[in-house]
């Protein structure tokens, strides 16, 4: 756990919930001069930045920011741009949630969500893991056709965090 306060943060960092940006309060160095946008988007669409010689995911600070608590499970981007820290923006999800938010995989043949092409039949077929549970949805004509299915299963068990991918 973070040693960080909250006191700390709210004195070092100012946090605008409609631009979703953190800005430094005060001269504490080069990269924390006052107004300065705080951190730094890395590789892999993130924003981090270092508060007291510690690094945090800067949507995690937030939570803690706007909240006063720590999140206690992941905290998820609602419309999945990782770098779009709004407030509005941001919910606590398990992990289980925040995967179900997810674009499709870079490694998908179909470029579909849920859908893969079922050789031994000449179709596509769907399916969706819910809980660690993969749920078989059937195989279908064409890909748009496994979509749909996906889709409507995807708000059957992801609900609020239900992405069409």
């Amino acid at each position: 756990m973070a040693k960080l306060t909250h006191e700390k943060l709210l004195e070092v960092l100012h946090y605008d919930p409609v631009s979703g940006v953190l800005t430094w309060k005060g001269n504490r160095g080069t990269n924390q001069t006052k107004g300065r946008v705080a951190g730094w988007i890395r590789k892999d669409g993130y924003r981090y930045l270092t508060v007291s010689k510690e690094r945090f995911l800067a949507h995690r600070l937030i939570w803690f920011y706007m909240t006063g608590e720590w999140p206690e499970n992941q905290v998820d981007h609602k419309d999945r741009c990782r770098s779009n820290n709004k407030w509005e923006n941001l919910r606590e999800a398990t992990y289980s949630q925040n995967g179900a938010n997810s674009a499709v995989r870079k490694d998908s043949i179909s470029g579909i969500k849920g859908v893969a092409f079922h050789p031994q039949s000449g179709r596509w077929k769907a399916r969706i893991t819910s809980g660690s549970k993969p749920h078989y949805l059937g195989i279908f004509k064409t890909p748009d056709l496994a979509h749909q299915a996906y889709i409507s299963a995807a708000r059957k068990y992801h609900g609020e965090f239900s992405s069409e991918g």
